[in-house]
């Protein structure tokens, strides 16, 4: 079992005004003091940095990320120069498709025969979440995607296999890999969590949510 982590991290912000990747989470302490500060983007690299499983970690980032978080990024592949590398994607802002393509090729010219594809802004995912997702793939190889799911149903992470990725490089538009986790003719396996653990950081509200939840633990 070879698997590549693409974190997915071009997103505009525009719900947040402000690059919300770099925002700080001040209750979780920082990771080998790369940043004074844990950040949101770089709570969800932690995580994926620092489970074992994963062999390599891409990040995709876009023209007009923020300088701050562009330098996190550097920060981080300096920590793991030989686990974690970054895309560039120009396109990045006709849709999330065009950061799952650009990174797709990059995870093809890697040993990986998986990709778990993330969101830089989903904090409160777990390497446990994660090892999990890892496992059942281990012991269905053959599943055409595994994902996990809250009460409004299926969402990232999601382990897509080597004989998927073609669907991955053809796909169109803002929906993500949503067209294919909703595909009926996919035989998929889905594990639920409770809501929380998908909770992303697309508005101020969401971000002081996060915090709290995060102060509690």
């Amino acid at each position: 079992m070879n698997i590549t982590a693409l974190v997915l991290t071009a997103g505009k912000s525009s719900r947040m005004g402000k690059d919300k990747l770099s925002l700080p989470l001040e209750s979780i302490p920082s990771n080998q003091n790369a940043t004074p500060f844990m950040t949101i983007g770089g709570k969800v690299l932690s995580t994926v940095l620092h489970t074992e499983q994963i062999q390599q970690v891409i990040t995709v980032t876009a023209p007009y990320s923020s300088s701050q978080w562009q330098q996190e990024i550097q920060d981080w592949i300096q920590q793991y120069p030989s686990k974690m590398q970054n895309v560039v994607c120009e396109q990045a802002h006709l849709g999330m498709s065009y950061s799952i393509r650009c990174g797709m090729k990059q995870v093809r010219l890697s040993s990986a025969d998986a990709v778990l594809i993330l969101l830089g802004d989903q904090p409160l995912i777990t390497s446990t979440m994660l090892t999990e997702l890892m496992t059942i793939y281990q012991h269905q190889p053959d599943v055409d995607f595994i994902a996990c799911a809250d009460h409004e149903g299926i969402k990232p992470p999601v382990i897509f296999p080597e004989h998927m990725w073609m669907y991955l490089e053809e796909l169109e538009g803002d929906q993500g890999a949503r067209k294919l986790l909703t595909n009926p003719y996919f035989y998929s396996n889905i594990v639920r969590y409770p809501d929380h653990f998908f909770w992303d950081a697309d508005t101020p509200e969401a971000w002081l949510q996060i915090q709290q939840h995060l102060a509690q633990y």
